[in-house]
């Protein structure tokens, strides 16, 4: 678990209760980024990490339903399909 500066931000590194290497930017302050890497140290001791990375991706898996899109599509493209 460490601290390091990288692009003029402040990043932590550590690995997850299940042994994945994970990397976060925090902000342009040090010890903001001591004090995040000790929250997460801290709450993978209790027993209460939560990597929201794969809440992210559930909810966008959530919002893509096959047959249904997002943006407009051109009456001639969806006649396509």
């Amino acid at each position: 678990m460490s601290v390091f500066r990288k692009r003029g931000k402040w990043w932590v590194s550590y690995r997850d209760p299940n042994g994945n290497r994970r990397r976060r930017p925090v902000g342009p302050s040090k010890r903001e980024a001591e004090a995040a890497l000790e929250s997460i140290r801290a709450s993978i001791r209790a027993g209460t990490y939560f990597n929201d990375h794969f809440q992210l991706k559930e909810q966008a898996a959530r919002a893509v339903t096959l047959g249904s899109s997002t943006h407009r599509v051109k009456n001639s493209t969806s006649r396509r399909r």
